[in-house]
């Protein structure tokens, strides 16, 4: 993915920063995914910013939603 994939949305600066600092504190990739899995359970993303982190875990191999 490029920078320009992601296209921020005002509300959801403050989730983006949270995944972030989260992904900055694991230590490796396979926490990172766990990291996100987590987040994404608890917290509700607009569409786009859902759709960028689908993606991030379906690469993982995690299943994401709308897959069965």
């Amino acid at each position: 993915m490029r920078p320009a994939d992601f296209r921020l949305v005002a509300k959801d600066d403050a989730r983006v920063d949270e995944i972030t600092m989260a992904a900055l504190n694991a230590s490796r990739v396979g926490e990172v995914t766990h990291v996100l899995h987590a987040v994404v359970s608890k917290v509700v993303l607009t569409t786009g910013m859902r759709e960028v982190v689908d993606a991030v875990l379906a690469k993982a191999g995690w299943r994401t939603r709308g897959q069965s």
